[in-house]
């Protein structure tokens, strides 16, 4: 099994419960009503023991159904329809990344993949969906193990100080970063993008689909 990411590294990303949101100037976003969703990319990682993140594909495929239902049905006043596509999976999730990497000034002009753009196009819409959603869960067991762990150095930390200091810090149990873009594909270039992290449980779709309803809110996308 592959080892995801260092759990470090993913808890850097959510705490700061970042959003990066670039909205063109040269469309009024709210009057979009008619996208393509291009298949989501997802890549969940699962911790069983300690805090190693590996890669698991289940999970990823579960949370890539929810994502897709979730946009496919819930963007108020806006027909979205999906479609699939073989290969360049990765290149889409590379595309996806680099843009939240970016600055909004940097997202205005970056340049769209041909592929994605001939994806847009085949569909014989003129607007594309495309997007991501990353982050890590906890088996049951590990989850008590962490909560367990939190509470003795509680306790502890009151021993050793007399009773003058008590500290408990909860574990991060689970944490799920989405990122969202529409794409002119007449133009070609960027009409929309924002991504949002934070320590949700990735495969709980409620929560899943109230991050994605805000991301859009905060644009009055759906909103007619």
């Amino acid at each position: 099994m592959k080892k995801f990411l260092s759990l470090l590294l993913i808890i850097g990303l959510c705490t700061s419960c970042k959003q990066n949101i670039f909205i063109t100037n040269d469309v009024n976003v709210q009057e979009i009503n008619d996208v393509v969703l291009i298949e989501p990319q997802t890549e969940i990682g699962l911790i069983t023991k300690g805090n190693n993140v590996f890669a698991n594909d289940s999970l990823s495929d579960v949370a890539s159904r929810n994502l897709e239902k979730i946009l496919t049905y819930s963007v108020r006043h806006t027909h979205v329809t999906s479609i699939e596509h073989i290969g360049q999976n990765q290149e889409i999730n590379n595309f996806i990344v680099h843009l939240s990497h970016m600055q909004k000034n940097e997202i205005e002009y970056v340049t769209i993949p041909s592929f994605i753009d001939s994806l847009i196009e085949s569909s014989g819409k003129r607007y594309g969906m495309i997007a991501r959603q990353s982050g890590f869960t906890r088996t049951r067991w590990n989850r008590t193990a962490q909560v367990t762990k939190a509470v003795s150095l509680s306790v502890l930390s009151a021993v050793l100080t007399l009773g003058m200091a008590y500290v408990y810090v909860d574990p991060i149990v689970a944490v799920s970063e989405i990122s969202l873009a529409i794409i002119d594909s007449h133009e070609n270039k960027m009409v929309f993008f924002n991504m949002v992290s934070t320590e949700n449980e990735p495969l709980d779709e409620t929560k899943t689909s109230k991050l994605i309803f805000n991301l859009f809110e905060m644009a009055g996308i759906g909103k007619n």
